[in-house]
């Protein structure tokens, strides 16, 4: 009877023993989860916080393309604007001369008529450039 309570004794405290070893295992194995979903959970707001900066360099980027693009569009329209105002005041001038011309001319040579019906009032003639 002692030699069966020993033994029992012996399993009891070998289950105890294997009760606690398991609880041990059990902690650690817990302890190593939440290293592990904390380890994850970095990694997430890393990745995101990368995703951000990333996204916002390339909001920036893309801005100051676009500025810069804008600002290109506007000094080819600002040249082209100069060119035509060159151009206009060019056929302007051109047409004016053209007009002034004519006009010239037909009043030389309405003065060369009068001087040839009258040559008291003229001592020459006006002659008309072409």
């Amino acid at each position: 009877l002692d030699e069966r309570a020993a033994t029992i004794a012996k399993n009891v405290d070998d289950a105890e023993q294997a009760r606690d070893e398991a609880n041990a295992l059990k902690a650690e194995y817990e302890a190593s989860l939440k290293e592990a979903q904390t380890k994850a959970q970095e990694i997430i707001q890393n990745a995101n916080k990368l995703g951000e900066e990333t996204r916002a360099e390339i909001v920036a980027k893309a801005r100051e393309e676009a500025a810069r693009a804008s600002e290109k569009a506007r000094e080819e329209i600002n040249r082209e604007k100069e060119q035509a105002l060159k151009d206009l005041r060019a056929e302007v001038a051109d047409l004016a001369v053209d007009a002034a011309s004519k006009i010239i001319g037909r009043n030389v040579g309405t003065l060369n008529e009068r001087c040839r019906s009258s040559k008291t009032l003229c001592t020459g003639t006006v002659h008309a450039r072409g």
